[in-house]
């Protein structure tokens, strides 16, 4: 059984996972776990090695295809499937980023600030990055026995 345990978006509670996806033409799909100052957003799976990372832009149809196909991701991880949170070298070796793969998606931890375009959130230290990438694990990965409140705004989003 999923410890996932969808609720309405306006009776989440502070430690639920929220699957976004914001309006307009041009959008992302996004995971915001609420409790962490962290938004999760997706990569581009055709990234060139050796290129900028590229956040991962659909159009709204595609963007409601792979709003279930993340939320499928995330249980299976639960219940034992391939899932990671890690540590990586932000580019130029200035710090460390956290990645995270859930199903067919990479995404990455970026700094939840209202109005402004998200940017990787930067961890001057490992450690930083490793306690981050624990707490990240523990919402997304949940215990079995640790119900893990979940909604989706793929139409009214707010914050």
């Amino acid at each position: 059984m999923s410890p996932f345990h969808q609720v309405e978006a306006s009776r989440a509670g502070q430690s639920a996972l929220g699957i976004l996806m914001p309006p307009g033409p041009r959008t992302l799909v996004i995971l915001r776990p609420r409790a962490l100052d962290w938004d999760l957003v997706p990569l581009r799976p055709d990234g060139e090695p050796g290129q900028p990372m590229q956040f991962w832009e659909v159009d709204r149809e595609q963007g409601s295809r792979l709003v279930p196909e993340l939320h499928r991701g995330l249980k299976e991880w639960a219940q034992g499937g391939l899932g990671r949170v890690e540590p990586v070298p932000a580019p130029g070796g200035a710090g460390y980023h956290v990645r995270i793969g859930v199903g067919g998606f990479v995404l990455l931890t970026c700094n939840r600030i209202p109005g402004v375009p998200y940017q990787p959130a930067v961890f001057e230290k490992v450690r930083d990055a490793l306690a981050a990438a624990e707490h990240i694990a523990a919402i997304l990965c949940p215990d079995r026995n640790t119900p893990q409140e979940i909604y989706f705004n793929v139409n009214n989003f707010r914050k």
